[in-house]
């Protein structure tokens, strides 16, 4: 299939395949068992493709690592877990690259030695010896927040290992851009963003080993996200980004003002906005945490609402979305020295972690959802448009994926479960109904005219 213009998704029906049910008990047992998930991933590795394809390139795997584990079920629904990861790694090498590179760029909070597990890290040395072949693990940061000492510690890696990006006005986020700087992070000095995104200028910090990779192999976990409505394949290439600083999350003030945060107008949301930049000013200071604190408190003063959550996670955010398109642009054209050629420089390829996914609060806080599938594309854009119908999302409601399929994925296209080619009505006949995040609740789900994508 690859090489072939046409784009395609080949899912395998987990439960089908494997003869479990599909509840998070029996579905969590593909990861507890390498001799029962590894397998079925081999299985669709070598479905897709052949030994030349491989033999001899540099690899990316780029998994959802976003965070460490905080609560008992965090290893099964909030990253891509490790034993389909080593799955995917091990397909891999039997074909014999010339180097694997497994990286991501976790929040600045992630403690990276928790969220390597012991037997992930043996197993990796295990493959070395056995393979014989080069496998770098990489935390592509290059600002950590260290919580014992309450400081950031910059220059994780060095700005060498690193290659600056200026889309300009061509990048998506120019035309809601203004010349003072109108984009936020959470938890980042906005002054820092102002001199990265404006009008007409727009960078993006890449790490290098994503640059000099000949062949993406993306392991997104499926989850529900609170800026973007889903995190699949899309949104998960937003971790070949190596400083946050380069990230812009939303925009400042309510619709009514030009900004994204929040429906409408609202002068105590507005203060609070006000108070959170000082408070981000002063980030590394002992004040920070009063400014943020009283930042916190003039936003719940006006009460709560799933659409005025906290920094836009809200199917209102007109920011996030033209963000990961943009670093989707780089990861498929994007050079070395920073330029972008005008035809694709690597392969992508996406290898879906859908055996429990996250619904709910995600992508930080999500709950396990038994979806029950595993896939490989070779569009992204398809391939987020097939998970939104599994969990019972309309696509054309998340501005993401209905971009990135107007953009990228046209009218010929292709699904297979379990090795047989399937229509859009047969795929709804394996969707189950997965919780938004709060601020997307009431707004995504599934709708009659649904088949029409």
């Amino acid at each position: 299939m690859i090489g072939d213009k046409e784009s395609f998704i080949d899912l395998i029906y987990c439960p089908e395949m494997s003869g479990l049910k599909r509840d998070i008990y029996s579905l969590s047992r593909l990861y507890e068992d390498r001799n029962k998930i590894y397998p079925l991933v081999n299985d669709l590795f070598k479905r897709n493709f052949t030994e030349q394809q491989i033999k001899g390139k540099n690899i990316l795997l780029k998994p959802n690592w976003v965070h460490h584990s905080k609560s008992e079920n965090d290893h099964y629904c909030l990253i891509t877990n490790h034993m389909f990861t080593l799955s995917v790694l091990e397909s891999v090498l039997q074909y014999l690259p010339g180097r694997v590179t497994i990286g991501d760029a976790p929040i600045q909070g992630c403690i990276w030695n928790k969220m390597m597990d012991t037997r992930f890290m043996e197993t990796i040395e295990e493959f070395r010896r056995f393979y014989k072949t080069e496998i770098n693990i990489k935390d592509f940061r290059r600002k950590i927040w260290e919580k014992s000492i309450g400081k950031v510690i910059t220059d994780n890696n060095p700005l060498s290992e690193y290659s600056i990006f200026d889309l300009g006005e061509s990048s998506f986020l120019d035309p809601i851009s203004n010349n003072e700087g109108n984009f936020r992070v959470t938890n980042y000095d906005y002054r820092i963003l102002q001199g990265t995104h404006r009008k007409g200028l727009h960078k993006y910090c890449i790490a290098n080993d994503v640059l000099t990779a000949d062949i993406i192999i993306n392991l997104p976990k499926v989850k529900t996200h609170q800026k973007t409505g889903l995190t699949c394949a899309l949104k998960n290439l937003v971790g070949i980004n190596g400083e946050k600083d380069y990230l812009p999350h939303h925009r400042a003030g309510g619709t009514k003002d030009g900004g994204d945060c929040y429906p409408g107008r609202n002068y105590l949301r507005e203060i609070s906005q006000a108070v959170f930049d000082i408070a981000n000013k002063n980030i590394g200071k002992k004040s920070y945490l009063f400014w943020k604190y009283l930042g916190q408190s003039f936003w719940k003063i006006n009460g709560k609402s799933p659409y005025k959550q906290l920094a836009a996670g809200w199917y209102g955010n007109d920011t996030s979305w033209r963000m990961v398109m943009d670093l989707n642009y780089i990861a498929q054209f994007g050079i070395v020295n920073g330029s972008v050629s005008e035809k694709p420089v690597r392969t992508i390829f996406n290898f879906i972690d859908g055996i429990i996914g996250g619904e709910g609060n995600g992508p930080l806080k999500p709950m396990p959802f038994p979806l029950g599938f595993i896939g490989f594309s070779n569009n992204s854009a398809l391939t987020d448009m097939v998970f939104a119908l599994l969990m019972s999302f309309d696509p054309k409601k998340i501005p993401l994926i209905d971009a990135a399929c107007k953009k990228f994925l046209g009218v010929n296209f292709k699904i297979f479960i379990n090795a047989g080619e399937c229509s859009i009505s047969d795929l709804l006949s394996y969707s189950i109904k997965a919780e938004p995040s709060p601020g997307w609740k009431n707004f995504i789900e599934n709708t009659a005219d649904i088949i029409t994508v």
